[in-house]
């Protein structure tokens, strides 16, 4: 039998990189969970990437997509998972701040790797993913889950990949009966 390992992403709340090794290329605030913390964008921790299905929730969506990306091509994720997440950190301050949507573009740099369309675009071709988001979401505007989404139709696989809109379910709930449905089906596809 197959088995597939499911790696989380974390964040934390601040500037600090605690758990993440010094000189690594990991966006500020961002702390990923062991196994993947040491030197990232050049060997992915020495874990085969190419075997995990890995998950993003909100924030940790934009790390998620940001270590597909950044994983050498032969070892990309061969599935993400993404939940409730937005299109870029940009957009998102821009939805909160709309009078100060100008000062953003002076601090975008800092937080440029939070960008699910881009780095979604550059996830390699044929891979999986199931991204789930609920239209009542309060924090992040579903138009937002509906914009990476089309970003990637243009890279994924149709074939293995769900696109789950969600039904009356907060930003912090949990995961409703439908996600876990179609997760647990998601998952046992990608063996």
């Amino acid at each position: 039998t197959s088995s597939t390992d499911l790696s989380s992403v974390n964040y934390q709340q601040s500037s600090s990189t605690s758990g993440v090794t010094a000189g690594s290329d990991v966006p500020l605030g961002a702390s990923l969970t062991e196994p993947l913390i040491v030197d990232l964008p050049a060997n992915n921790g020495g874990v085969d990437m190419s075997e995990n299905v890995i998950l993003g929730r909100s924030l940790g969506g934009a790390v998620t997509t940001y270590t597909a990306t950044k994983s050498s091509s032969s070892q990309k994720p061969k599935a993400m998972i993404l939940q409730s997440t937005f299109s870029r950190m940009q957009d998102l301050a821009a939805y909160y701040f709309p009078m100060f949507h100008w000062a953003w573009a002076a601090f975008y740099s800092t937080y440029d790797n939070f960008d699910n369309v881009a780095n979604i675009k550059n996830y390699v071709s044929n891979k999986c993913l199931y991204h789930a988001h609920s239209k009542e979401d309060e924090w992040v505007p579903f138009s937002q889950a509906e914009e990476v989404q089309d970003a990637a139709k243009s890279v994924i696989n149709s074939g293995c990949s769900q696109w789950v809109v969600v039904d009356n379910a907060i930003h912090t709930q949990p995961l409703t009966d439908k996600e876990r449905e179609t997760l647990g089906s998601y998952l046992r596809s990608s063996n």
